[in-house]
């Protein structure tokens, strides 16, 4: 079945007497099915004025000083189901109406239970604090990332502001605390990413009894950054009678099973399955070789001089290149990237909305949930990885039914993505690629190289190093002659000159004369051994040859004694007959080597 929602000339009365399965699950055509699913249901007609939707009188005055006055496609569809308490699983492109989807039927819902809450005198009415130290927010909404966040937050403001209904947007990266302290003082909507809420979550910072209505957004992209974990804990918290919506860019099997195991008896709404991109984006391909891609860039961007841009490049290392060439050539850009600070991605999306930058350079971080009505053409410099990706980059423009502009460059690098991306839209990519205007070749680049400064930085430290005769490996050193130490000679020693040390006869050993060694002779005592090294040591460098061939001499006998039999070893209770090592200069081991040795073989007998 192919006809929509709106044709659908089925009498509403025998579509409800018809026998219907417990749980709607779709088949092998999705979106033809969903469409038969939500008309079996009773959605024969979509809403065509938020004047004839079941809103409270506040809300609708609300809407209306909004200036919306006519739903779009989604909002037609979705709101006669979710205003009526159904389970929804929406699917539809970014920029299409479904953040007002939510956002209108949480506050209906809120609205709603206030009223019910008054009647039956409750002492909390708003039921956003009924515990001390813990927020018992009445509607929750997932987004995946902090840009998407605070957008729905924006929104949330502008739409539950005049109703007294609050709202707070929960993300990493900002002040845990003074976000804490904000949840304890009790809160009635609350859209965050699902990290730092299950942190709080699991602090007891929230509870979900009083939870009304849950909304996953972007449930596709949840999938994609790995939060489905998350996403199923918060849904297994969740009371029994809460209403869930699921909404998603695109209809894969992973968020399809989703809504099947977790939404009860949901309603599939597909919008326009069929038109994955608007009609009124111009879709252009650009074929260039990679090392051209930057002055193909200076050329389209002085020639289109866009109101406001979007360039998506695939990594953050080109994203950072294109941003220096871009700037220092005089395009009016900014970068914004996965790791910049919180509070600096705040502002940055503040310029951009309030004109004071005319173009971004981002990567797919910010291709999802950024919505800015300004943007006029969006320029893949790099074809994405995934066909899907490339939808949702180009839906940056054309917003609230405006007018766009792509251009993506086919190079040797990405090229093999246009396949993909072509396959995936079909007929609705009827644009043929082309060269590149070849005026663009002309094109110079003044910006130089972008890496320059840290190889000079880095050169500039390693000649220090080396300055002044400094040896490799031996740390920092100044350049050039330092010259004398500070303070100049430093005299005597304090105390004045002391003099020889007192030698002299110094008399016997304690102990008295401890006669001849037992064994035989065996080389010098260890005083003598220690005056033997001390003259060693005192002779010049000139001699180092002749000690380098006593230890290899020593090195020689010593393994020839270990060569020996046994029982001509150390015969009549003797010193082996092997001569006795001569200590090394600066040798501190090597008399524990020779008592090493005699103890193992100089006192025993074959």
């Amino acid at each position: 079945m192919t006809e929509s929602l709106i044709d659908n000339e089925k009498p509403v009365d025998e579509q409800i007497s018809e026998e219907k399965p417990e749980i709607i699950r779709p088949e092998n055509d999705f979106e033809d099915e969903s469409r038969k699913s939500a008309a079996d249901e009773g959605a024969s007609e979509s809403l065509t004025s938020f004047a004839d939707a079941p809103l409270s009188d506040a809300l609708r005055k609300a809407i209306a000083d909004l200036g919306w006055t006519q739903p779009t496609p989604v909002q037609g569809m979705c709101l006669p189901l979710t205003l009526a308490g159904r389970d929804v699983a929406g699917f539809a492109q970014t920029g299409t109406g479904k953040t007002g989807v939510f956002l209108i039927t949480a506050g209906q819902r809120i609205l709603e239970h206030r009223a019910t809450a008054a009647s039956s005198n409750q002492t909390a009415p708003d039921g956003s604090k009924l515990a001390s130290g813990a927020a018992h927010p009445l509607a929750l909404v997932l987004a995946p990332t902090r840009e998407l966040a605070m957008q729905i937050e924006q929104d949330a403001q502008t739409v539950f502001g005049p109703l007294g209904i609050t709202s707070l947007a929960v993300f990493g990266g900002i002040d845990y605390e003074k976000q804490a302290k904000t949840l304890r003082d009790g809160v009635d909507v609350i859209i965050a990413t699902p990290g730092r809420l299950k942190d709080y979550f699991e602090k007891k910072l929230i509870r979900l009894e009083q939870c009304k209505i849950f909304v996953c957004d972007e449930a596709d992209r949840m999938f994609d950054m790995g939060f489905i974990d998350d996403v199923e804990f918060f849904l297994s918290k969740l009371p029994q009678d809460v209403q869930k919506l699921l909404f998603s860019a695109t209809t894969n099997d992973e968020v399809k099973e989703l809504a099947f195991e977790y939404l009860d008896k949901p309603a599939y709404i597909s919008v326009n399955p069929e038109t994955m991109t608007p009609e009124n984006i111009e879709q252009h391909a650009i074929i260039v070789d990679a090392p051209n891609k930057l002055k193909v860039m200076l050329g389209m961007l002085r020639e289109h001089n866009p109101e406001c841009c979007l360039i998506f490049t695939n990594t953050k290392l080109t994203a950072e290149w294109l941003h220096f060439k871009l700037s220092r050539n005089g395009i009016d850009v900014d970068l914004l990237t996965g790791d910049l600070p919180q509070s600096k991605r705040i502002q940055l999306i503040h310029k951009i909305k309030e004109g004071k930058v005319k173009g971004l350079i981002a990567t797919d971080v910010a291709s999802r949930g950024l919505h800015i009505s300004r943007i006029t053409h969006v320029y893949n410099f790099d074809l994405p990885q995934e066909p899907a990706n490339y939808v949702h980059r180009i839906g940056r423009t054309a917003r609230a039914g405006a007018k766009g502009s792509s251009f993506s460059l086919v190079c040797d690098d990405y090229g093999e993505n246009f396949a993909g991306i072509k396959e995936l839209l079909g007929e609705q990519f009827p644009v043929k690629a082309k060269w590149f205007d070849p005026s663009y070749d002309l094109i110079s680049d003044s910006s130089g190289n972008p890496f320059e400064e840290r190889i000079k930085a880095w050169k500039d430290a390693k000649a220090s190093r080396f300055a002044g005769g400094s040896r490799a490996g031996s740390g920092p050193s100044r350049p050039g002659d330092r010259g004398p130490r500070p303070g100049g000679d430093r005299g005597p020693r304090p105390g004045g000159d002391r003099g020889p040390r007192p030698s002299g006869d110094r008399g016997p050993r304690p102990g008295g004369d401890r006669g001849p060694r037992p064994s035989g002779d065996r080389g010098p005592r260890r005083n003598e051994q220690t005056q033997q090294n001390s003259s060693q040591n005192s002779q010049p460098r000139a001699q180092g040859g002749q000690q380098g061939q006593g230890r290899s001499q020593n090195h020689q006998d010593r393994q020839q004694e270990r060569n020996r039999p046994r029982h001509d070893r150390g015969q009549n209770n003797q010193a082996p007959a092997h001569k006795s090592p001569v200590a090394p200069q600066g040798s501190s081991v090597v008399g524990l080597v020779k008592k090493m040795f005699r103890a193992l073989f100089g006192n025993k007998e074959g």
